[in-house]
């Protein structure tokens, strides 16, 4: 599985806090899913890895929505979407028809994605009280974090450097 690429990248830092390789939650969020899986010492528990179609894409095509709302314009989803993820990924200043468009009012239009996926991830795992930590990775890892933080309260939740590359890394 993609994720146990992270945990092998999360394991070549200092761990400071752990003298053994800790049970660790791998949270991989994808363009079209977010994928889960524990691992410890470099063996993963299959029974307890699964995902939801809750990827980046979900979150983007409601952000996309409510953009063209607020538009007026007659504007194609998929195109937003794709010059939308583009804009994000890259850094630019997203623009819609030629003018630029104040993303942060819209991004609340899909935290009802943000919160179904992390759901989703409570749901299966349980409260995780045998789990060290959680890596959140994948190119969404800095959007979802945050959700996965609020369903795991009492957990470290990390994300990686270039969360993107976490997988090949490992």
């Amino acid at each position: 599985a993609q994720p146990f690429g992270s945990y092998g990248a999360y394991l070549q830092r200092p761990m400071p806090r752990h003298t053994e390789a800790p049970l660790a939650l791998v949270v991989d969020v994808g363009y079209n899913t977010i994928d889960w899986l524990p691992c410890e010492g470099m063996v993963e528990n299959p029974a307890m890895t699964d995902g939801v179609e809750l990827g980046m894409s979900g979150y983007l095509r409601e952000v996309a929505k409510s953009i063209i709302s607020a538009s007026a314009m007659d504007a194609n989803e998929s195109a937003v979407v794709r010059d939308l993820d583009k804009a994000i990924v890259q850094g630019l200043t997203y623009r819609l028809g030629g003018r630029p468009v104040d993303l942060e009012p819209h991004f609340k239009a899909g935290h009802s994605i943000l919160e179904q996926a992390a759901q989703s991830v409570r749901n299966h795992i349980g409260a995780g009280e045998s789990i060290d930590v959680i890596i959140v990775s994948g190119g969404g890892a800095a959007t979802y974090a945050p959700w996965i933080q609020k369903q795991f309260p009492a957990h470290e939740v990390i994300t990686l450097p270039s969360p993107a590359h976490a997988n090949v890394r490992g």
